[in-house]
């Protein structure tokens, strides 16, 4: 397990974390997390709301030296099931899906979200900062997201953020293990089990259109695999060029 560092508030726990990198105060699997993140970053570049003390905003370095650049979705992948593994450890009774490429939802609603930066020097992994944002007590949410939600919500419970913080960093390493280990495979189907809306016709936007598909899946690189409706044509689509129509 990596050292756990908890600070009262920054701006961003992935900057500062990349600050303590560069200074060489962290080594691979050092968590940060903050009781207030004063500009947390979403992706998209969306602001991430979160109420000083009721939320876990943190972030973790990993140094996959044995990971391919092009492989760098497992990442994501690893980061996202321990994301899904730590909500359903704390409430048994909820299911996490992964809403591509990484956002985590719970019925239909958003109670996390992961920013990933990947440093990368020629053909090598340099390392890889995950940002986590999850709703843990927060009863009230006031920014136009359209759709979160809280732990605290769902279960009526109050939780401890300090524990759920050491919880995540296991959590992560646990599924870290488990790309390192070579288990590429299971991590595919782990993720592709929880993809939300997968197997299920759904509307979405691309290329300014709304289409009718169903998602089939994710390529090597991260893509999201959709076959439209009524056509049965393939379609493959980076981050960023579709859009769910919720």
């Amino acid at each position: 397990m990596g050292q756990i560092l908890k600070t009262d508030s920054t701006p961003s726990t992935n900057t500062l974390l990349g600050q303590l990198i560069q200074q060489g105060k962290a080594s691979h699997a050092t968590m940060i997390f903050a009781r207030e993140q004063s500009s947390g970053r979403g992706q998209r570049g969306n602001f991430w709301e979160s109420e000083p003390g009721a939320n876990l905003t943190a972030s973790v370095v990993l140094i996959p030296e044995f990971l391919e650049p092009s492989d760098q979705f497992y990442l994501t992948q690893v980061a996202s099931l321990a994301v899904s593994d730590l909500i359903e450890q704390l409430a048994p009774t909820l299911k996490a899906v992964i809403k591509w490429p990484n956002d985590v939802y719970v019925d239909r609603k958003k109670i996390a979200g992961i920013l990933i930066e990947n440093i990368i020097t020629g053909n090598s992994f340099g390392y890889s900062i995950i940002g986590i944002g999850l709703n843990v007590n927060q009863r009230n949410f006031k920014s136009d997201a359209p759709n979160p939600v809280s732990l605290g919500q769902l279960t009526n419970q109050n939780f401890s953020v300090d524990a759920i913080a050491i919880q995540l960093q296991s959590c992560i390493l646990a599924r870290y293990e488990q790309l390192e280990a070579g288990h590429t495979k299971q991590l595919k189907l782990d993720y592709l089990s929880r993809l939300f809306q997968v197997g299920v016709e759904a509307r979405y936007l691309f290329n300014n259109q709304t289409i009718n598909a169903v998602i089939s899946g994710v390529d090597s690189y991260g893509r999201l695999r959709l076959t439209v409706k009524p056509s049965d044509e393939e379609l493959v689509a980076a981050f960023k060029e579709i859009v769910y129509l919720l």
